[in-house]
């Protein structure tokens, strides 16, 4: 995708971009912050280590994922019977 510029100079996305980052240029949004650890938290070991899981609704296991959309991002959290799957 090309754009044409006032001064009539041809460039394209990949251009503007590197001039972006020359100058030190970025767009302002809010950032997703899932990597920040809080040193006062404790971290817990794994407990179900030597746990047989042989039925149904004898564990459950949570997972969230960061989404990027278009506009922004969102999270995605799943329960799962560790079972059944």
């Amino acid at each position: 995708m090309e754009y044409k510029l006032d001064l009539g100079y041809r460039v394209n996305i990949k251009k503007i971009r590197r001039l972006y980052k020359l100058m030190g240029l970025q767009t302002l949004y809010v950032k997703p912050k899932t990597t920040i650890k809080d040193k006062t938290n404790y971290v817990y070991s794994y407990l179900l280590k030597n746990l047989k899981i042989n039925c149904a609704d004898q564990v459950w296991q949570t997972d969230i994922t960061y989404i990027p959309m278009f506009r922004g991002f969102m999270y995605m959290a799943a329960i799962i019977d560790i079972h059944s799957r």
